[in-house]
């Protein structure tokens, strides 16, 4: 990786939420430099694509901008022999910035040309502060292989089942990682003496970093679970302890990386997904069955309105009825014959201050209010009914979703139901996406997911890759390189024209309803290039009623000389300045190849949004 990046400029730097930090490096495709310092297993990778900006950028990243920012790299070294990289710069108090890839302890310092540390990333983990000069950390010694006595092989091969030998192995030598250690315990489990099967690992490990594979149960783009560590392996070479586990090879280790990682935080925060919707839906069923519960238990009220009007109805019927009971109002009753019944006599509470009359009205508006109450009871009890069933439906889906997208979207169906979720805490800028290409290799596609919970995908290097940038608005890349973007209905042409468009882009729309187009124009050209605007008008007129003509006239102009007109509806634009081409409508998938993306084919009918009076 080293020889990649000597000369490269960095460009930026990023300190992105909780455990990672990346380079942007300044030449054309160039991938990002990314460092993860998560606690288990920290790395130091290459990896492409954009990722997320923090808002408020931390003070680590800051500090790393100024004193990094606009510097060539001079060389990208390992310190001693403990996992410490050292990343130079070249020109005068151009200064460095060491990565210590140490788990449990993993930290970035930048550290002046004086020595001096002057900014910490994870300042918990570093042994060092700002201000204090750096030393790498102090190692336990290890010995090189042909510097260890016959006893010191015996205790190794006497220190007990494979995973403790590759363990004391890794401890005990020089150059030996764990998963080298683990290669030639295995060996030695299958018969190969100790010593010549450390050897021989140690010089395979060397020879053979060009054939870079990761280990899986399953083939990559079908894993939906994050497998055991075991399972799971990232190596710079072929391993033999790899049982029957499917090896996935790479051109190179780099490679292998930029897929590897991404992937298992991919797999990492899917699993916590799934976990905590579980969790906050199984506190929210249990919510909904204890209120259910409470209502159902006030089944007596569901008798009220009856009897009230029963007894009103008594009342009335024997208007010459004498109250009964002492001076107390409480105690003062009517005794009635119970025609409703068998006839036997029924006292009636009555209010002694009211006439026999009064008294059934009063008894006919409590039966009017009991049975309101007891509707709105029984409402809420078909209500908490069929919030049981939609939650225990969630629970369903919790345990299949797939994606950051699906699980944002059904965390908002989930707190609708009394969920308690924090669905922020979700996104993991190393988290993107792995999609498998033509040639069965895994390439890497990046990632981000937006409030609204909608998938945001670009693959680099790959000319006819789509994405949203919004919701309702598809991207495409013309064979020039420039950005096309597409309103797929009147609010999307709407947000596209007035909000994601720049004065200066380019914009295009067939006669009569249709889809606004938008081609980026960064560098302010005056005229796109033809192949460009025979694309961006082809996907015009495709995207518009004028689909199955022959040829389309397709407006263009640049997004600066529209209008929209005051209270106009969604998509509607007036046209100052414009000419016309003639283009024929051509599918994107025909144009571009998008294999299995056919949008259009899916999509709604083009949209009757489009220019106004010209």
């Amino acid at each position: 990786m080293g020889p990649l990046l000597q000369g490269a400029r960095i460009d930026q730097v990023y300190g992105l939420p909780r455990n990672d930090l990346a380079l942007v490096l300044g030449y054309s495709g160039a991938p990002r430099l990314w460092f993860c310092t998560e606690p288990d297993e920290p790395h130091l990778y290459q990896r492409s694509g954009p990722h997320p900006t923090p808002s408020r950028p931390p003070a680590f990243a800051m500090a790393a901008r100024k004193l990094l920012s606009g510097r060539r790299i001079a060389g990208l070294e390992e310190v001693g022999d403990d996992r410490v990289v050292t990343l130079r710069c070249s020109g005068s108090s151009a200064g460095s910035l060491v990565f210590e890839v140490i788990p449990r302890r993993a930290t970035a310092m930048l550290v002046d040309d004086d020595g001096v540390v002057r900014a910490v990333w994870h300042r918990r983990r570093s042994r060092i502060r700002a201000g204090e000069l750096y030393e790498p950390p102090r190692m336990p010694p290890r010995a090189d292989s042909q510097d260890l006595s016959d006893e010191d092989w015996q205790t190794l091969e006497a220190s007990g089942d494979t995973r403790a030998m590759s363990r004391a192995l890794a401890r005990t030598l020089r150059g030996m990682s764990l998963l080298v250690a683990k290669e030639a315990a295995h060996q030695y489990s299958e018969g190969m003496p100790l010593r010549k099967a450390v050897l021989l690992e140690l010089e395979r490990s060397q020879e053979e970093l060009t054939a870079a594979c990761i280990y899986t149960p399953a083939p990559l783009d079908e894993l939906t679970e994050l497998p055991p560590r075991s399972q799971f392996l990232l190596a710079p070479y072929e391993l033999q302890h790899a049982g029957d586990l499917m090896a996935v090879p790479f051109p190179s280790c780099r490679e292998a990386a930029a897929v590897f990682y991404p992937l298992r935080a991919r797999l990492r925060i899917l699993q916590r997904v799934r976990t905590e919707l579980s969790s906050a839906l199984d506190m929210a069923a249990a919510r909904t069955t204890r209120t259910l519960e409470a209502v159902s238990k006030d089944r007596a009220s569901l008798r009220e309105p009856e009897r009230y009007r029963r007894w009103a109805d008594l009342i009335l019927a024997h208007p010459d009825a004498e109250m009964e009971g002492g001076a107390r109002e409480d105690g003062a009753h009517v005794v009635v014959p119970d025609d409703y019944g068998d006839g036997e006599p029924l006292e009636i509470p009555i209010d002694r201050k009211k006439n026999l009359v009064e008294n059934a009205q009063a008894y006919y508006r409590r039966a009017q209010r009991a049975t309101r109450s007891t509707e709105r009871t029984q409402q809420r009890r078909r209500a908490l009914e069929a919030r049981g069933t939609r939650i225990a439906k969630l629970h369903r889906e919790a345990a299949e979703v797939m994606d950051l997208g699906s699980a944002q979207r059904l965390a908002r169906r989930a707190t609708a139901e009394g969920a308690d979720l924090r669905a922020e805490r979700w996104q993991e800028p190393e988290a993107t996406f792995p999609a498998t290409g033509q040639d069965g290799l895994v390439v890497v596609t990046d990632t981000t997911v937006d409030a609204d919970g909608d998938e945001h995908r670009t693959q680099d290097g790959a000319p006819t890759a789509t994405r949203k940038v919004a919701a309702g608005v598809s991207t495409y890349v013309s064979s020039d390189g420039y950005e096309i973007l597409v309103g797929r209905n009147a609010s999307a042409n709407d947000r596209l024209t007035h909000r994601i468009a720049t004065p200066h882009d380019w914009w295009l729309h067939a006669e009569g309803p249709g889809s606004h187009v938008v081609v980026r124009n960064p560098k302010r050209q005056q005229d796109p290039p033809p192949a460009t605007l025979s694309e961006a008008a082809s996907l015009a007129a495709y995207f518009s009623f004028a689909r199955g003509a022959t040829k389309v006239n397709v407006h263009l102009t640049q997004v600066r000389h529209l209008r929209k007109p005051r209270g106009a509806a969604p998509g509607r634009v007036i046209l100052k300045l414009t000419r016309t081409v003639l283009a024929e409508p051509v599918s994107p998938k025909t144009m571009f190849g998008e294999s299995g993306r056919d949008e259009d084919t899916k999509s709604e009918p083009p949209t009757r949004s489009g220019p106004g009076a010209r």
